[in-house]
């Protein structure tokens, strides 16, 4: 929970400054393009990021059904050697 609300924190103000600075970004020099790029580029990589704790999400699931299938293969084993 604590990553995620530091996540939409990050990315409330990234997309803040970009839209601060989006205003600005075709002024002559160099400056005002050099803060909105980097603004806008971290509030792409913050969008990037958000498949993460999606992926962490299915991982585990993605892990019981194995140790769901190995438990069915021991208990199978196990019932046919005590038949035999």
């Amino acid at each position: 929970m604590l990553l995620s609300a530091t996540a939409l924190g990050a990315f409330s103000v990234n997309v803040g400054g970009a839209l601060l600075m989006a205003r600005f970004r075709h002024v002559s020099g160099s400056l005002p393009r050099v803060a909105f790029l980097p603004a806008h580029s971290d509030a792409f990589s913050d969008i990037a990021a958000w498949p993460d704790p999606v992926v962490g999400l299915a991982i585990p699931a993605i892990n019981a059904d194995a140790v769901k299938s190995v438990w069915h293969a021991i208990r199978d084993k196990h019932a046919a050697a005590a038949k035999a």
